[in-house]
């Protein structure tokens, strides 16, 4: 289990969301672009959805609320909507969604583009949440520039 310290906005209503383990949630539709993401970084990927929508691409995301047991096939399912998969994770990449996903799709015999956003694997620096935020690139703009292919 991952905790985040601090306060975190509340993106599903309540009386509309009902978490279930191993269960992921289509949180909006796309067709361009999908944005895979887990925990504070959904509420950005559906941000970053609303900024693409404006630009003329269509981005939907699925919401993975966790990582074990893992939902293969909503993953399988909303993978083949989609042209380029974004995964956005506060996590590194590796070992985590980022990596979740991609063995997902090899098993599924898929290929798509894949863009991973989290953090390096790496030792990370101290510093506060919303800097190391953006020196990381978990940002909503960040999210926008690798669905855009404007990120490497």
């Amino acid at each position: 289990m991952r905790l985040l310290r601090g306060k975190v906005p509340v993106v599903f209503e309540p009386d509309g969301f009902e978490f279930t383990i191993g269960k992921a949630r289509l949180a909006r539709n796309g067709t361009d672009v999908g944005f895979v993401a887990t925990g504070f970084m959904t509420e950005r990927a559906l941000d970053a959805a609303a900024a693409l929508e404006r630009r003329g691409i269509s981005a939907g995301v699925l919401h993975v609320p966790t990582l074990k047991p893992f939902d293969a096939e909503a993953v399988i399912q909303f993978a083949g909507s989609v042209e380029h998969l974004v995964t956005a994770e506060n996590h590194v990449v590796r070992g985590g969604l980022a990596s979740l996903v991609a063995e997902t799709l090899f098993d599924a015999g898929m290929t798509k583009r894949l863009t991973r956003i989290g953090l390096p694997d790496r030792y990370i620096e101290c510093g506060s949440v919303p800097t190391l935020q953006k020196r990381y690139g978990l940002m909503m703009d960040d999210l926008v520039a690798a669905a855009a292919g404007e990120r490497a």
